[in-house]
């Protein structure tokens, strides 16, 4: 994804794209289906697809959109066939409608998309489209899902885009396509990733790199991308810093001998697979449940996405990181760094070398010293960046910021605190 961080103003934009609504203190959750539906077509099928009425349409001519949430909610519906209401919407653009057919289709499809339902005659109006877009919407889920037959409501038309719009009660199926974040694949990697593969990426110290584009398959574990650390300058210690936005990724730091085959690798440190959700939203639940299906007895751990270890290197080996992406389209950024072993950085072990100043209870701000990392209790200058800003109780920062630096004392993130614990970003304040 095309971001190193996530601020907290970024990641309200994201949910709010998530179109997460709260009616009679009910989560309802709406999808919609825009490449779905081709131009001047009311009917989610491929190109090519004949039929003669609505009931026709088997699941494998549906889009491939369509399909997969057919697929999510015919299995949610199997497991509790009480979900609750599902409400639907057919839209359309303002545009001038025609009766041009789109590529791979022909002009019968075309006809019956701008039938009107009461006249039974072709009418160029958009609202008629989206009516059948909504109303052929509601017949392919009641043709397919056979206890839902009967159960979801006519649908209603909405002049705006073109589309289809469902609305399910929350956490129920997780459809990564909703995301702004979600890119289809470009590859599905077969196989273990290897040397000269795209997917396959050696990368310098002091670098950063971002996901292939590549997704996982359940014949290589759902490894979408291999990472090789350069370590020719010998540095004596490295720092893996990896980020996960939405949609689940899990990245595994491995050791294996100078040479040898990275599946063999030991493993170092396993982020598990993390997300930036947290763990009371409602996709958290489906996406969870869905992650299980793919690889059973995972752990997903909602919370910021970030996972950041540091590891001695040693010599006569080589280093690598498995990132694993079973659902495909995943986006993720990582920054290699490499150096000399370095002071602790965490709040906890600096706190503890402050230069005679005591950390006192109430509001402050104390600041790092860039030379010695020392935390002084007032602003000294070029030499010194604010580290803490808040309300401090026992000696420790209770509510308020945290402000890491990289080894150039440039800012890299910021920390919220909240009674006491790291709750996650903060927004960087140019």
């Amino acid at each position: 994804m095309k971001r190193i961080i996530i601020t907290e103003s970024q990641y309200r934009h994201i949910l709010n794209n998530r179109h997460i609504l709260n009616e009679a203190e009910t989560k309802t959750e709406v999808f919609k289906f825009k490449e779905a539906y081709p131009d001047n077509i009311a009917y989610p099928v491929k190109p090519g697809v004949t039929f003669n009425s609505v009931e026709d349409i088997t699941k494998d001519k549906l889009t491939n959109e369509f399909r997969q949430f057919i697929e999510k909610l015919e299995v949610a519906v199997k497991s509790n066939p009480n979900i609750g209401q599902i409400k639907i919407a057919g839209g359309a653009s303002n545009v001038n409608p025609t009766l041009v057919p789109p590529n791979g289709y022909d002009k019968k499809i075309v006809e019956l998309s701008y039938r009107n339902p009461k006249t039974k005659k072709v009418e160029l109006n958009n609202e008629i489209i989206a009516l059948n877009r909504g109303r052929t919407a509601k017949a392919v889920i009641e043709a397919l899902i056979p206890q839902l037959k009967g159960k979801v409501p006519n649908p209603s038309v909405e002049i705006s885009e073109k589309m289809a719009k469902i609305e399910i009660p929350a956490g129920i199926i997780f459809m990564p396509q909703k995301y702004d974040e979600y890119k289809p694949p470009t590859k599905v990697a077969k196989s273990y990733p290897k040397q000269g593969d795209k997917n396959f990426q050696v990368t310098a110290c002091n670098s950063s790199l971002k996901a292939s584009g590549y997704a996982g398959n359940k014949n290589n574990g759902y490894i979408a991308d291999v990472i090789k650390i350069n370590t020719d300058n010998k540095p004596k210690q490295i720092t893996f810093q990896g980020e996960s936005y939405i949609i689940p990724d899990r990245f595994i730091i491995k050791q294996v001998k100078k040479g040898g085959d990275p599946k063999t690798a030991k493993s170092i440190k396993d982020s598990g697979f993390i997300t930036g959700l947290q763990e009371n939203e409602p996709d958290f639940t489906s996406m969870s449940t869905d992650l299980n299906k793919y690889i059973p007895n995972s752990k997903l751990k909602g919370g910021s996405g970030n996972f950041n270890h540091t590891f001695k290197v040693e010599e006569g080996f080589d280093y690598f990181v498995e990132v694993y992406a079973p659902f495909g389209g995943t986006v993720w950024n990582a920054k290699i760094q490499c150096g000399e072993a370095q002071k602790p950085t965490t709040q906890q072990n600096q706190m503890s070398k402050y230069q005679g100043v005591p950390i006192k209870d109430g509001y402050n701000k104390y600041y790092i010293n860039n030379k010695t990392k020392d935390i002084v209790g007032n602003n000294c200058g070029t030499d010194c960046n604010l580290y803490m800003d808040g309300e401090f109780k026992n000696g420790k920062l209770w509510n308020g910021k945290l402000y890491n630096y990289d080894e150039l004392n440039i800012l890299k993130n910021i920390r919220i605190y909240k009674n006491g614990k790291d709750v996650g970003e903060g927004t960087l304040e140019f």
